[in-house]
């Protein structure tokens, strides 16, 4: 079942952003545009993250000049860096986003008025996009904020990893 919606919570893994844009386009050739809500505030990986997406694009000129506008803002977040990052991976909008969490369970409270505004609350099946690693969180706290709503309103919440972590390349540059 597809998704009506994608929620990508913000972290330092740029790997999960260019590879969720893959996904999205493999949607969007089937005719299926989803929303995109992007949640992701300042918090302790951001710069992490600005290092990472930096270094992705370090031999883009044009591309590190955009960033460095981005970056320039006045409020600069994790969405509106991964904003940045799905745009360059041809990844129209509009994007929906949510600029002010710093943790995942903030990322799910904060996002669901969006949600709603986007989807109403009828019946949903929202997938959540995050880093390999999070998944497993991500997936519990979306259970344990959505509860009244997957229960009275059959939402359906999935969190699937977007790639396999390959666990020997981490050890051996871990």
């Amino acid at each position: 079942v597809a998704p009506k919606l994608f929620m990508i919570l913000g972290y330092y893994d740029i790997r999960t952003f260019v590879e969720f844009a893959g996904l999205w386009k493999q949607h969007e050739s089937q005719g299926r545009r989803i929303p995109i809500i992007i949640s992701g505030g300042w918090g302790r990986g951001t710069q992490k993250l600005i290092d990472n997406v930096k270094d992705y694009y370090r031999e883009d000129a044009v591309r590190l000049e955009k960033l460095a506008q981005v970056l320039a803002g006045k409020e600069v977040s994790e969405a509106r860096i991964i904003q940045f990052v799905l745009e360059q991976l041809d990844i129209p909008p509009p994007f929906v986003l949510e600029e002010n969490s710093t943790n995942t369970k903030q990322n799910l409270v904060n996002s669901y008025p969006l949600v709603t505004q986007i989807l109403g609350t009828s019946p949903v099946a929202i997938q959540i996009v995050t880093s390999p690693a999070l998944n497993y969180r991500a997936y519990l706290t979306a259970v344990r904020q959505y509860k009244d709503e997957i229960a009275a309103q059959g939402w359906k919440v999935k969190v699937a990893p977007i790639y396999r972590a390959d666990l020997k390349q981490i050890h051996e540059t871990g």
